[in-house]
């Protein structure tokens, strides 16, 4: 059984499960120290000595990864031995490469996959909970470049939307365009997919809640920065807004 590692951040596991589905499968170690002692982390951050991913976000994803069939476990890495460390499809990040963060990771390990060979990706099962409103919006704290997009639809959002993310998220977005919007907490990554399954309309930006729209093959509207567009898949219902 082949063993993976990956240092996150949230959305690059994501981004990285064809990967592993493409490999068969197998164990996998998420490293909460956010990769401060891998190589390839250390190369592509800067200054940063690590990524954000710590044991909260471990405790995040746990039982979304855990039930996807291709994953066989989910481990905290303590230097194990693994087969297959997923940190090094950072190699391929630069601003000219126009390939998203899901192709990055199958071309650097040699798959050849295109995106509608591998969408949808994730399992999530319906959510037992009913909701009132049909639309749900994310919109993380970088990556912003369609000020217009959210400021025309903001009545509608009010109306109809619940927003996910952080409670800090929730408040700058509101501030930012002067909008009162319900916050819809999720306690992990499953409750949230399970939300995000459920809207009839997703819109957010290059962000974790993108990732798990994508990975179920659901149509969405992004908020894409063009400096950075790795988030951009072909053939799916989409609709990207770059300014």
């Amino acid at each position: 059984m082949k063993t993976f590692l990956h240092a996150g951040d949230m959305g690059d596991i994501i981004y990285a499960l064809p990967t592993i589905r493409a490999f068969g499968g197998g164990i996998l170690y998420l490293d909460t120290s956010g990769g401060e002692d891998d190589h390839h982390v250390a190369k592509q951050v800067g200054w940063r000595k690590r990524l954000k991913f710590n044991e909260a976000c471990y405790v995040t994803l746990e039982s979304l990864l855990e039930i996807q069939p291709y994953i066989f476990k989910v481990e905290r890495f303590k230097g194990q031995n693994v087969d297959i460390n997923l940190n090094a499809f950072r190699r391929r990040l630069r601003t000219d490469n126009r390939e998203n963060l899901m192709q990055s990771h199958l071309k650097h390990f040699g798959f050849k996959l295109k995106d509608s060979e591998c969408t949808p990706w994730l399992t999530v099962p319906d959510s037992a909970e009913r909701f009132e409103r049909t639309i749900v919006i994310n919109r993380s704290l970088r990556y912003h470049t369609a000020h217009i997009m959210w400021d025309s639809i903001v009545r509608v959002l009010e109306i109809k939307a619940d927003f996910i993310g952080s409670p800090f998220e929730h408040e700058v977005f509101c501030k930012t365009f002067n909008i009162e919007i319900p916050h819809f907490q999720c306690k992990d990554a499953l409750a949230l997919a399970q939300r995000i399954k459920a809207a009839e309309t997703f819109i957010g930006n290059q962000s974790m809640p993108m990732s798990l729209r994508i990975g179920m093959g659901l149509s969405f509207a992004q908020e894409s920065y063009a400096k950075a567009a790795n988030c951009i898949f072909e053939g799916m219902d989409a609709t990207y807004y770059f300014n």
